[in-house]
């Protein structure tokens, strides 16, 4: 027997003559043999000598086994024929543990072998084959001492222990950081399934709401569009995600309106108006359209929400209201008008003689009839309020035509009731004048004066003021009545409203003034505004465009250097 299988029957001889001394000191000692039998023999007399012995039969499989181990005091190796291969074991296992110990078993006897082991940390060397086992454990236990003892020398040097008290540190820090880390993980996916919830209830909800809702960003680009707004403008969400209006083929009257109410949104903040469309079967609908801008969190410009709702059975419920109003006005004004030319006709005496006590009668039943015939204009008025037309007919007149065309009426009604009743025009006020339907701004003046007389105190005083600016009047009627809540504001102009006041019911009256007043004024893009709290007076104001050399100037916004000085902030009406 000759070679490497004579070099083994010997190894496996020295196994047989292991006979050394047991308590050799405790370590970990990895063993690199290709020799099965030599294997399982190395493995046991390292154990039952006290230490931990790990073998494997392969370097490859040495160096991924030495990498998962924590400890290694000592790694013994056969060498491989091929020197580089070699070295590049021994390096990699000192790199992972620079403490252990590295013993070679090798025939080879060259210097260029005993370099290269040098190099890669190499500290004894066993030649094989193996005469017994005496000397390898002797190597073990070298192996082991020079390991624990350079392992403790560095252990004792301060800048080690500094090292190993900052790995510790960072090791815990790590660790705390892999807790907290794993905390909000567990928050953000806690946080990601909540908002994937509220994300689907709110798509849920906008998919079914009635209304019709579309969103745009700020490049005008379109964000959301539910289901009702598909079908109100004729377009689908799979096609309209990602694309501006302008650019959709729809229903292109509305899609139009849209577009343009949310350019002007940009100046206005909201813009409301009601149009109708052809839906299928050529049936019509009245499309009300609600654009608003809206701000994130910062208060910057986030983009565009229009809302578009079906008003269609509201405005015909309304058209069936204002026609059965206009019909009954109608109806009642005929007979109204043969009471008055007989009630003319008996007080001039030409049905006969009138004594006194009659004549009192008659101006009591005149009087009546006269406030009966108001009553009857206002109804009309209030059928006529949704006409695109209404309040239309503007003509150029001067401010002090319409006060004193307003005030005259009221001089006697005044002085009955022991008010004063004072017109204030600033000097040159003659030569102001506006353009507008001059008949319906005397109505609103007529309908602020009768409530300004109907609701004061006997001896109170009733004032009509004007106040001129570079691009507007404003026109102003106070008094110094009862009062108005507070809570009711902002419902005394809906239609029929009267406040729930035993000082105000004992006045009666429909409800409908302020809102023809107020309808009127919206039609000249103006709007009807008061201040008031109980037991202190009402005083309702507007404003109109100021008319300069044949041109009526824009309203500019409210900035202060172009409107009425004092002058509150008015509500932005519809339209």
């Amino acid at each position: 027997m000759t070679g490497p299988e004579n070099e083994r029957g010997q190894n496996r001889s020295a196994v047989t003559q292991l006979q050394g001394p047991a308590g050799f000191l405790e370590g970990v000692v990895l063993v690199v043999e290709r020799d099965p039998v030599l294997r399982e023999s190395l493995e046991k007399a390292v154990n039952q000598d006290g230490g931990k012995a790990v073998v494997v039969s392969s370097a490859a499989e040495g160096i991924a086994v030495a990498a998962a181990m924590d400890q290694l005091d000592l790694f013994v190796l056969e060498a491989p024929a091929d020197l580089e291969a070699f070295q590049k074991t021994m390096e990699a296992v000192r790199f992972r543990h620079p403490f252990a110990s590295l013993a070679v078993l090798s025939s080879k006897k060259t210097p260029d072998f005993f370099v290269a082991a040098l190099k890669a940390g190499a500290t004894d060397f066993l030649e094989m084959p193996l005469k017994d086992m005496g000397s390898l454990l002797q190597v073990i236990r070298r192996g082991i001492s020079r390991s624990r003892a350079m392992r403790k020398m560095a252990l004792n040097m301060p800048e080690v222990r500094r090292h190993k008290e900052e790995v510790r540190r960072l090791t815990r820090e790590m660790e705390r950081l892999k807790e907290a880390q794993e905390a909000q993980l567990g928050a953000f996916e806690e946080s990601q399934e909540v908002f994937y919830l509220d994300l689907s209830r709110m798509m849920t909800i906008i998919d079914n709401i009635v209304d019709g809702i579309v969103f745009t960003d700020r490049d005008a680009r379109i964000t959301l569009i539910n289901p009702v707004a598909e079908h109100l403008l004729g377009i689908k969400s799979f096609v309209a995600i990602g694309k501006r209006l302008s650019e959709m083929e729809g229903r292109r009257e509305i899609l139009h309106m849209v577009t343009e109410d949310q350019s002007r949104v940009l100046e206005e903040d909201r813009v409301s108006r009601t149009t109708e469309i052809h839906d299928e079967g050529n049936d019509l609908l009245y499309v009300k359209l609600t654009t608003t801008a809206v701000t994130d969190y910062r208060g910057n410009f986030a983009g565009v929400l229009t809302v578009l709702q079906d008003v269609t059975a509201e405005f015909k419920a309304d058209q069936l209201k204002n026609q059965y109003l206009s019909i009954v006005s109608h109806e009642l004004r005929t007979p109204l008008t043969g009471i008055k030319t007989f009630l003319t006709m008996m007080a001039k005496g030409a049905l006969g003689p009138v004594t006194e006590k009659q004549e009192r009668v008659l101006e009591t039943l005149k009087e009546q009839s006269l406030r009966l015939e108001h009553q009857i204009d206002k109804l009309i008025s209030l059928g006529m309020l949704e006409q695109e037309d209404f309040a239309r007919d503007f003509e150029v007149f001067a401010v002090p035509e319409v006060i004193q065309a307003a005030v005259g009426p009221f001089d006697q009604e005044a002085k009955d009731r022991g008010l004063s009743l004072q017109v204030h025009m600033p000097p040159g006020t003659g030569d102001v004048k506006v353009k507008a339907d001059k008949q319906n701004i005397k109505r609103v003046l007529q309908i602020l004066l009768e409530n300004a007389i109907k609701f004061n105190r006997k001896g109170g005083k009733v004032e009509v003021s004007v106040i001129t600016g570079p691009g507007e009047v404003l026109f102003r009627v106070s008094d110094t009545g009862i009062g108005i809540d507070p809570r009711y504001h902002r419902r005394i102009f809906e239609k029929f409203f009267q406040v729930e006041d035993p000082l105000t019911r004992q006045h009666g009256g429909a409800g409908l003034g302020l809102t023809v007043a107020e309808r009127i004024l919206r039609s000249h893009r103006s709007s009807l505004t008061l201040e008031s709290s109980l037991g202190e007076g009402a005083t309702f104001q507007f404003s109109l465009k100021r008319y300069l050399d044949g041109t009526t100037p824009e309203r500019r916004k409210s900035d202060g250097k172009d409107g009425i000085a004092g002058q509150g902030p008015r509500e932005r009406s519809d339209g």
